[in-house]
């Protein structure tokens, strides 16, 4: 999984109600994402997905203060 991308198969993983149970279907997926507060998109294979930062947000951790980007935010330090 990279960094941020939570996958469909990783979200199936994560509302199976057993280690060895089969896996969810999409609709189960989806309602328990629904219930959990996470927000989501569909892939181009009809699956969902999301993002560690919105499955933060589900969780109500919060994320660092915004702040104005500065020249060596965008062109690095040496700018």
């Amino acid at each position: 999984m990279p960094d941020q991308i939570v996958t469909f198969r990783d979200l199936q993983q994560l509302c199976r109600p057993g280690k060895n149970g089969p896996r969810p279907s999409l609709a189960t997926v989806e309602q328990w994402a629904r219930r959990q507060g996470i927000r989501y998109l569909y892939d181009a294979r009809g699956g969902i997905f999301t993002t560690l930062l919105a499955i933060n947000a589900a969780m109500g951790l919060g994320t660092a203060t915004a702040r104005p980007l500065t020249a060596a935010d965008v062109f690095g330090p040496d700018h």
